[in-house]
């Protein structure tokens, strides 16, 4: 598999769990908890073949970083969450960190 592609899956894969337990407890559908019990199973995964080709400590900064973007903008746009100044600063540094984490 493409390593651009699996560092694009990371935290994609990394994050759905928290939707899919935000969803169970709204709705109570234990569909939903194996729903992210195979997302946990899909990161093992990703993280065996990442690791073999790439630094733990690159990997999991930069997944993490991006893992934060992704949950703020899922809850802003999912979950009508407020945006604001300290979220945007936020964002900004875990942007600024993403760049020197990546070289």
């Amino acid at each position: 598999m493409n390593i651009t592609l699996l560092f694009i899956l990371l935290p994609i894969v990394a994050i759905l769990p928290v939707f899919f337990i935000k969803k169970y407890l709204e709705s109570s559908n234990n569909n939903h908890i194996l729903y992210a019990l195979f997302c946990y199973l899909g990161l093992t995964y990703l993280y065996i073949k990442l690791l073999a080709n790439w630094e733990m400590s690159k990997i999991f900064c930069i997944s993490q970083v991006i893992q934060i973007l992704i949950v703020v903008l899922g809850g802003i746009m999912l979950y009508s969450e407020k945006l604001t100044k300290n979220k945007i600063i936020g964002v900004g540094a875990s942007i600024i960190a993403l760049y020197y984490l990546s070289k």
